[in-house]
């Protein structure tokens, strides 16, 4: 089936497409306002620029694709995977990203505020100067993640793996990171680096309050 025929059905209404694989697909700009079928694989694909507003990805396989500018807001990322992808000035605010993977992609400058990334993986991704205000990062992993300058205002990172994570020149202000995971035999500060981070009314792994 090719993109054209799959993007006609859909528009019908068909949703009954068993396991699709899309992969190598270019719908960059494109506007799709139809829930994808489950388990729909689009690796390697192009949506630079596309508008996926409030769209149902649910087990969606974008690893590797090129997501740059699009729009996900409100979107249900139920345990997609993107990882590998460059996601950079996405706009994947208020969306369901509970247990979804974005290991070693790229979201520089992203917005992820408000959006639920409980059970996320984002170890060793680059989240440089993305906003995740207001993000619930609770149980995610954040291993080796490189967060230089994001803002991280009001995020709730309890229960976090932040192992090695950067978040040097972040704001953290009235984030709470308790009971959050790192390296135990060294200090906070080393296994995670706060240089130069706002803090104001953050809560620490072990409970402390800067």
């Amino acid at each position: 089936m090719d993109v054209q025929e799959f993007l006609r059905r859909l528009a019908e209404g068909e949703r009954d497409f068993q396991k699709v694989d899309l992969s190598g697909v270019d719908l960059s700009n494109t506007e799709l306002s139809r829930d994808l079928p489950n388990r729909i694989e689009l690796r390697f694909s192009n949506f630079a620029g596309a508008n996926l507003m409030g769209v149902n990805l649910t087990y969606a396989i974008f690893s590797n694709s090129n997501l740059v500018g699009a729009c996900l807001k409100g979107a249900n990322l139920y345990m997609a995977n993107f990882s590998s992808c460059d996601l950079s000035g996405a706009n994947i605010s208020n969306a369901n990203a509970e247990r979804t993977s974005f290991s070693e992609a790229t979201l520089i400058e992203a917005n992820l505020s408000n959006t639920n990334l409980r059970g996320a993986s984002l170890s060793n991704s680059d989240l440089e100067r993305a906003n995740l205000s207001g993000a619930n990062l609770n149980e995610a992993c954040l291993y080796t993640a490189y967060l230089v300058d994001a803002i991280l205002i009001g995020a709730d990172l309890t229960d976090t793996d932040l192992e090695n994570a950067d978040f040097e020149g972040a704001n953290l202000k009235n984030a709470n990171f308790q009971g959050a995971n790192y390296d135990l035999e060294r200090d906070i500060c080393s296994s995670i680096d706060v240089e130069n981070a706002i803090v104001g009314n953050t809560t620490m792994p072990g409970g402390e309050v800067l």
